[in-house]
């Protein structure tokens, strides 16, 4: 995964809370091209939970990422800025996002010992 290319991507389609179906089609056709033998993936509204199978689990760990960008105006002039006037990932949820997909591909290439829930979900 191309990670600079995917925060980019992200960037550009904030959405407010509870409204992001473009980001939720986006970071589910990025965790579709991940392997997928030890995952399980369920959607709730605009979230998405990803259980990653450990090998041998005795406890579950979860890590969460907000997913919903803010009613601000971008105005940094970026070529990548955002696509919805009027909304911006002005508060590092982006960010947050990648990362998450990140050690979600980790995972799912080598997955550890306990299981992992990765969670998308609006802080809204």
């Amino acid at each position: 995964m191309d990670y600079i290319a995917t925060r980019r991507a992200l960037h550009q389609i904030p959405e407010l809370g509870f409204q992001e179906f473009e980001t939720q089609a986006f970071l589910l056709d990025q965790i579709k091209k991940m392997p997928q033998e030890n995952l399980e993936i369920q959607t709730w509204k605009t979230g998405i939970l990803v259980k990653v199978s450990g090998y041998a689990p005795k406890r579950t760990i979860g890590y969460r990422t907000d997913i919903d960008g803010l009613p601000v105006k971008e105005e940094t002039g970026y070529a990548f800025k955002s696509r919805h006037e009027g909304h911006m990932h002005a508060c590092g949820h982006d960010f947050h996002m990648t990362i998450a997909l990140g050690v979600l591909e980790n995972l799912a290439k080598k997955p550890p010992a306990d299981d992992v829930v990765m969670i998308f979900f609006s802080a809204g």
